[in-house]
């Protein structure tokens, strides 16, 4: 299969941020991957032992892929072999994300984030599940 052409006058990205990609061509593999730990917290405390991803199942356990139970044979016509626009303005990219401008043989993206927030609590008031005994 013959692949199209892009074409695009402008581009405009405002922020690029945490391993994000601006790709402006053909590549035959992009495989983004972010792992985020995000801790909120009412007061400014810093621990050092804060972050450990092994501590966590969201960051070990491999991501269910879907199971492909038929073979799907697929054909294209396209009647004009350029895709053109004349500008793209985009506010931000971000977290292992890809803006591309091109053709790509195979994305694999995976992001994983954990948040945490941690809030204070009046005196007195006890935490809910401390109350009902549960763990």
């Amino acid at each position: 299969m013959y692949n199209r052409n892009s074409i695009v006058d402008a581009a405009y990205v405002n922020i690029l941020g945490f391993s994000s990609i601006f790709n402006i061509g053909d590549s035959r593999e992009i495989l983004p991957k972010a792992n985020v730990f995000a801790v909120q917290r009412e007061a400014e405390v810093f621990y050092d032992n804060e972050g450990d991803f092994s501590k966590y199942d969201l960051f070990r356990l491999p991501i269910p892929r879907p199971i492909k139970s038929e073979n799907v044979v697929t054909s294209y016509i396209h009647e004009k072999p350029f895709i053109r626009t004349k500008f793209v303005k985009i506010l931000a990219v971000s977290t292992s994300a890809v803006f591309h401008i091109g053709s790509t043989d195979l994305i694999d993206m995976e992001a994983r984030v954990k948040h945490n927030r941690q809030l204070f609590r009046p005196k007195g008031v006890l935490d809910p599940e401390e109350q009902s005994g549960e763990d």
